[in-house]
């Protein structure tokens, strides 16, 4: 009956008559291209607009894409190549920003480890992924390193969110670090300041053309 065929009829989603009514259209067409690409041109067209805010910084595209660049180079030089998996174990910081499209620049598989997962999933997923650097928040160093005990890792890269804080906030983030760095002291993998990997490193890094197919992120579950 007719009343049936209507109850059989999947209805459409009410969002897309929205979406008519403002003339957006329900599909769009993504350029076949890369993250380090994307950033590139990004800068290219809107150098001077603030792609990054964090407290009372501020970065434009074209002050971030050289961040980038420079943090590549550094990458690079330390022995990251094209298919390299590294885990990326940071909070919401700008440092975050810059890493991630730094690793894409070289064509490096970014894995994403939330700051707050404890020990045995950080060792689970360093398992599953045998990455051979680790990016990761200085004040977990304790807990980054003993994760990665016996696995492929070889190399941390570490970043210190200290010169964002206040005063007081700087000497409590000071007194924190000194805990951590009894486990970095103990570890046989090389250690590398953010800030020392930068140092002396090119101003832009290797051409690497990744594919627009490869595998980008490997994300697990929470």
């Amino acid at each position: 009956s007719t009343k049936q065929a209507s109850r059989d009829t999947p209805r459409e989603p009410p969002w897309l008559a929205e979406l008519d009514r403002e003339g957006i259209p329900r599909s769009l067409q993504y350029p076949t291209t890369t993250l380090g690409r994307l950033l590139d041109q990004a800068a290219e067209r809107f150098g001077d607009t603030s792609a990054v805010v964090y407290n009372q910084n501020r970065w434009t595209y074209r002050e971030l894409l050289a961040c980038v660049n420079r943090v590549a180079g550094g990458l690079s030089r330390h022995g990251v190549r094209q298919g390299d998996r590294v885990v990326l174990a940071l909070p919401n910081c700008p440092e975050y920003v810059i890493s991630f499209f730094a690793l894409h620049k070289l064509g490096a598989l970014v894995v994403n480890a939330g700051p707050l997962m404890g020990v045995d999933d950080l060792r689970h997923l360093i398992t599953l992924t045998a990455p051979r650097v680790v990016i990761g928040l200085d004040l977990q160093a304790s807990k980054l390193i003993g994760a990665t005990k016996d696995s492929s890792t070889d190399r941390f890269v570490w970043v210190t969110l200290q010169s964002y804080q206040t005063l007081v906030g700087k000497l409590g983030y000071q007194f924190k670090l000194w805990q951590s760095r009894e486990a970095a002291d103990g570890s046989p993998a090389t250690h590398t300041a953010i800030g020392q990997l930068c140092e002396n490193a090119p101003a832009r890094p290797p051409t690497v053309e990744a594919s627009p197919d490869a595998t980008a992120v490997l994300q697990p579950t929470s």
